[in-house]
């Protein structure tokens, strides 16, 4: 499902890591407005599904995604599936199965965006993860990830013929669209 590329980072020299709201670039948020685990799928495949073989996913702890693997009292963290959610559990054997190292930070692909998809946003939406992974087209310069509110945050520098044709599709009764320059 996921493979390790050999890149290590998001190339974009606009991004503020420690701050995305303040990186140098166009900000779009997209939220739903009949929210559903379904409907955030629907709209990664209607935004992003004809790019889905240019994207790439970045993480800086990959088996750090989920909360529950951290113990905060002593700053550990435990993999193992004893005494985690389900969902975590399920993301866990995600890595595992894919042979992604619980400690690997960097960038893979996907080449099954149903299941990945599945898995994380369950993870996010039940507040099991903070956040989405960064998920980047490096050739269009843009990255987007998914937030808990079943909405996604969309981040470009330039509007190039690709960005603008993912912008022209938030043209829908589907959505409410709140821009930032």
């Amino acid at each position: 499902m996921l493979s390790k590329s050999n890149t290590k980072d998001i190339p974009f020299h606009w991004e503020n890591k420690d701050n995305l709201s303040e990186s140098d670039a166009n900000r779009v948020e997209v939220y739903l407005l009949e929210p559903s685990i379904d409907n955030l799928i629907i709209m990664f495949y209607r935004l992003f599904g004809s790019e889905k073989g240019q994207l790439l996913i970045h993480s800086e702890s990959w088996g750090d995604f989920t909360l529950d693997t951290w113990n905060p009292h002593d700053d550990t963290y435990d993999y193992s599936n004893n005494d985690k959610s389900m969902e975590t559990v399920a993301y866990l054997n995600m890595l595992k199965m894919s042979g992604i190292e619980y400690n690997y930070s960097g960038v893979c692909s996907c080449s099954d965006w149903n299941s990945y998809l599945d898995i994380t946003l369950k993870c996010i939406l039940t507040h099991i993860a903070p956040f989405g992974h960064k998920i980047y087209n490096k050739d269009a310069k843009y990255f987007f990830y998914f937030h808990h509110t079943y909405s996604i945050g969309l981040y470009y520098k330039n509007q190039n013929t690709i960005v603008s044709h993912i912008l022209d599709k938030l043209n829908s009764e589907e959505y409410e669209v709140r821009m930032y320059t």
